[in-house]
C-alpha cells in the first residue's frame, strides 16, 4: 500500500484534490478522480522532462457546478459539466468535458 500511497507524495500530488466524482455522485457529470491522477502525472512527467523540479501546486477538480472539490480556491481549478450540443468532436474529452475555472492569485514565489 505504501508504494501505491507515499508518505511523502510529490509537490503536484500534494496539492490535488478531487470530489467523489461520477462513481459515487448523482450529481457528477465527469470523471473527476481516474482524470484528475492521470492529468497530475502527465503534468508531473513533462515537468520533469523539461528538468523543472515540479512547484508546489494546487489542483483542484470537481464534477459538477456544486463545487465540491473547491476548484475555486486552487492555483488550477476544474469544474466538470455536460459538452455543448455545438461542441467539436476534435477536442481532446478533457477539454470538451471541463472548463477551466480563472486564477485568482499569482503562482507561488510570484508577485
Amino acid at each position: 500500500m505504501l508504494q501505491e500511497l507515499p508518505t511523502d507524495p510529490s509537490p503536484v500530488m500534494r496539492g490535488l484534490v478531487s470530489c467523489t466524482g461520477i462513481d459515487y455522485c448523482p450529481f457528477a457529470q465527469v470523471d473527476t478522480k481516474t482524470t484528475a491522477l492521470q492529468t497530475a502525472q502527465a503534468l508531473e512527467n513533462r515537468l520533469l522532462q523539461a528538468g523543472v523540479n515540479p512547484p508546489p501546486l494546487t489542483i483542484h477538480w470537481s464534477g459538477c457546478p456544486n463545487a465540491c472539490g473547491n476548484p475555486t480556491v486552487a492555483d488550477i481549478g476544474i469544474l466538470g459539466k455536460k459538452p455543448a450540443a455545438t461542441a467539436s468532436l476534435l477536442k481532446p474529452p478533457i477539454y470538451s468535458s471541463a472548463t477551466a475555472l480563472t486564477r485568482s492569485r499569482p503562482p507561488p514565489g510570484r508577485a
